[in-house]
């Protein structure tokens, strides 16, 4: 409990931080630390998988996704095909109406 509390410590202690790197660079740590006690797990999401939960989230519910929030998105399809009951809770942020030039772009449409 000691070592979670101490490394909450220090990344509020971020916010003091007067160089946005040496900030960066600390919180870099601060996750290696997370996943090492095991608060965090980090998964891969291709590209791939991103341009499709962006596509399905549109199509479906009418939402577009920022690019960040189609990587959780994914993660969270690719989740709910492994689980047998329950839910997956997402949090949506930014707009994806502003990376639309970018996906039609390089990704065409889907």
């Amino acid at each position: 409990m000691k070592k979670k509390i101490a490394l909450c410590e220090r990344v509020e202690n971020l916010l003091l931080e007067p160089s946005i790197n040496d900030s960066f660079r600390q919180l870099q740590e601060c996750h290696q630390l997370w996943k090492e006690i095991g608060r965090v797990k980090y998964d891969v999401i291709d590209d791939e998988e991103t341009v499709d939960a962006f596509f399905m989230l549109s199509r479906l519910e009418g939402i577009i996704p920022a690019i960040e929030s189609s990587h959780a998105v994914a993660y969270g399809m690719k989740l709910a095909k492994t689980m047998d009951k329950g839910s997956v809770l997402i949090n949506l942020s930014g707009r994806g109406d502003k990376d639309m030039d970018y996906i039609i772009e390089y990704y065409g449409i889907r």
